[in-house]
């Protein structure tokens, strides 16, 4: 199954995202998720889980990160998979998992600062792990 749509943070499990009461991560926004999904390797820590994918994120000892959603979206990036995915999005839109390419057109402008935010968050917290 496909998943292609912006969606509200289902669950951040860790503050490793960086997350805190004062300044929550309240969206997570996905991208075309590969249609597969993972199993958390031993040792590492689920982070982040979604509605349609249990396993989003996670990290290993504080220093390794595996996602599958994509916190790194741009635009540019979303007009390139709209073009390229248009069939397979029309094809699959019966999927709760699946919004319309106008929805996710539309809330683009809404959704983007707030993912880019989050993402910077989460790198951010990513590279300290990596230099301690």
């Amino acid at each position: 199954m496909r998943f292609v749509r912006w969606i509200n943070q289902d669950d951040i499990l860790n503050p490793r995202l960086g997350n805190d009461a004062a300044n929550p991560i309240n969206q997570i926004a996905m991208g075309i998720e590969h249609g597969d999904t993972f199993t958390i390797p031993p040792g590492g820590q689920r982070i982040l889980t979604g509605a349609y994918c249990a396993n989003q994120a996670y990290v290993v000892e504080d220093k390794h990160l595996g996602m599958q959603c994509h916190v790194e979206m741009t635009p540019e990036m979303i007009a390139s998979w709209i073009r390229s995915g248009a069939g397979e999005v029309k094809e699959s839109l019966a999927s709760p998992a699946v919004q319309p390419v106008e929805k996710i057109q539309e809330e683009m402008p809404r959704k983007l600062p707030d993912l880019s935010a989050t993402a910077e968050r989460l790198y951010r917290r990513w590279v300290k792990g990596l230099k301690a």
